[in-house]
Order: C-alpha cells, then sequence, then structure tokens
C-alpha cells in the first residue's frame, strides 16, 4: 500500500514540475524552447545565431536546435531565410500555373515584411489569414497539390530537392556548446478555435494533455500556434 501511495504521489510531482516548466515556458518572453537544453543552446549563442545566414541555419543538423534557433531570428533574418527558400523553390520543374502560385508567395514575402513581425496588428493577422487560406484552397482544388507537398513549400524553411521533398539536414553547427538530444513534450502544430489548413484532412486542432512548445508554425511559420492535431472525432 505504501508504495503504491509513494509511486502515485511520485507521478504526481513529476506531472506538476512538467505542467510548471511548461507553464513558465510560455510566460517568458526569452524562452525559444520549452526545452531547457535548446533553449540555453540558443541564449549562449544568440549573437552567432542574430548572424546566421541560410546557409549556416540549414548546416544546423539538429532539427530542434533549428526550430529554436528560428524563433530567436530577427524579423529581417526570417525574411530573408524565405525569400531564399522560395526563389530555391521556383527553380525546381513547375508548370507555369504553379510557378504564378508560388510566385505570388515570394511577392508578399518581399513585399509585406511585417508579417515576419513577433507582434502582429489584427489588419496583418487578417491579411495572414485570407492570403493563406486563398493560397490553400488553390493549392489543393486547383492544382491538386496534398498535403505533404504544401507543407513542404510554405510550412518548413528547409531545402527542398528535385523531388520536392525536404532535405534532412546533414551537417552540424557547433558555437558555443554541444548537446544530445532530448526528448520534448510536445510542439504546437495549428490553432485552436481557427478553421485553417494546418492539419491533416480527418485531424482536428485539439488542446495538448500537457501543453506545448508554442512557437511560430503553420504558413511562412508566421502564426501563434496553440494546439496540436488529432484524429478527429
Amino acid at each position: 500500500m505504501k508504495n503504491q501511495i509513494s509511486k502515485a504521489l511520485s507521478k504526481a510531482i513529476i506531472l506538476a514540475i512538467v505542467v510548471s516548466s511548461l507553464s513558465s515556458c510560455m510566460k517568458d518572453d526569452e524562452v525559444f524552447s520549452c526545452d531547457p537544453e535548446i533553449n540555453a543552446w540558443v541564449k549562449n549563442n544568440l549573437t552567432e545565431v542574430r548572424d546566421m545566414t541560410r546557409a549556416d541555419w540549414l548546416a544546423i543538423s539538429d532539427v530542434r536546435l533549428q526550430k529554436a534557433s528560428y524563433a530567436a531570428f530577427t524579423p529581417a533574418q526570417k525574411q530573408s531565410l524565405w525569400i531564399g527558400k522560395i526563389e530555391e523553390v521556383l527553380s525546381l520543374d513547375w508548370t507555369e500555373k504553379e510557378k504564378q502560385h508560388i510566385f505570388s508567395v515570394l511577392e508578399l514575402i518581399k513585399y509585406d515584411y511585417d508579417i515576419f513581425s513577433e507582434y502582429h496588428s489584427s489588419k496583418t493577422i487578417d491579411k495572414i489569414d485570407m492570403f493563406s487560406y486563398l493560397w490553400y484552397e488553390y493549392s489543393k482544388e486547383k492544382l491538386g497539390w496534398d498535403r505533404s507537398l504544401i507543407y513542404s513549400l510554405v510550412e518548413t524553411p528547409l531545402k527542398m530537392n528535385a523531388n520536392k521533398e525536404i532535405d534532412e539536414p546533414i551537417t552540424t553547427i557547433r558555437l558555443k556548446t554541444s548537446r544530445e538530444a532530448v526528448d520534448l513534450q510536445g510542439e504546437c502544430s495549428c490553432r485552436l478555435n481557427n478553421n485553417s489548413s494546418l492539419c491533416e484532412t480527418g485531424e482536428i486542432c485539439d488542446n495538448p494533455k500537457l501543453g506545448c512548445d508554442k512557437k511560430k508554425c503553420g504558413f511562412l511559420n508566421v502564426s501563434n500556434c496553440t494546439g496540436v492535431c488529432r484524429k478527429g472525432p
């Protein structure tokens, strides 16, 4: 009986620590990842991170370090990163209609710098929501693109290869510290109470059970994602 109580108490304490850690992460403006080791790596190397080019960022071997570094980027860095991504994409084999559709994203990135700001006005949010909704609908209905291709095009800055698939990071960048991969509680992947296209068909945007890393995601990684995609009822 004592062992059972002790185990239950231990689980409760661990759960409380996890929830507390995530809660404090969400309140701290200078947190780039809810994983303390990843967050420390970015903070210790913040000057170098904010001097990274697209090539430097792509050279980071750990995807989680990439995401945390991206979270620390300045708006100008994010804009440059995405301009490079879309220009690379346009060099691949597309139909004329597909090229024009992709080019419209490049124009948005070049001439609407404010979309990469940390905080958006209601006008900017409406502009992003309208553009992305129409862009997603045309992609699916007129061009026949599936969810995987759409994600590869406009939801990750990672490089696309000639097969129009995402290339995984292949080299490692070492700054002041290094770390081993660790397990995260989960990353937010969609927006609660928003009829977006961020989840797969048949999935819903649901509240995370233990919270999640509330970073930017979705179209050009400019949305504040607050939920996780799960299979619908």
